[in-house]
């Protein structure tokens, strides 16, 4: 039974930071969706206007701001911004008239493939070039030296 709690002493600390790191995550996230709230508030324009055009009979604007709650004081909305970020509800696109979350899903293999060809590139540079030169790590320098 010894060798079990020297272990389990052995893994708190990184359980500890594991929760650390995740407890600071929520402040953070509230910081980044408060900035993004105000910076998407402070915007001159209206969204409205931008959804409908500027010769948007005046009924039309009214009831889009309201449709979209935007008639609401600050602080609802503000509320209400934060509880659809909580479920996953990232709102819809002006430009798409989609939701953003599935723009998000329909572009996202797309991101993965460009991020993991762009990292096989890099590595392939490195690899394929075998020379002393000092613009290479100095770890590949060792392993050309070598080849």
């Amino acid at each position: 039974m010894a060798p079990a709690a020297a272990e389990s002493r052995r893994s708190d600390p990184v359980i500890n930071y594991g929760v650390r790191r995740l407890l600071a995550l929520v402040p953070v996230a509230l910081g980044v969706a408060t900035l993004t709230f105000a910076i998407i508030h402070l915007v001159p324009g209206d969204p409205v206007v931008a959804m409908l055009g500027e010769t948007a009979a005046p009924a039309n604007i009214v009831g889009m701001r309201h449709q979209l709650g935007l008639d609401r004081p600050l602080l609802e909305q503000y509320a209400a911004y934060l509880g659809g970020l909580a479920v996953g509800d990232l709102g819809e696109s002006i430009s798409y008239r989609k939701p953003v979350s599935r723009l998000i899903a329909e572009r996202f293999p797309a991101t993965i493939e460009l991020a993991a060809a762009g990292m096989l590139k890099r590595e392939k540079k490195y690899t394929d070039r075998c020379s002393n030169s000092p613009r290479l790590p100095r770890s590949l320098r060792v392993c050309c030296a070598r080849a």
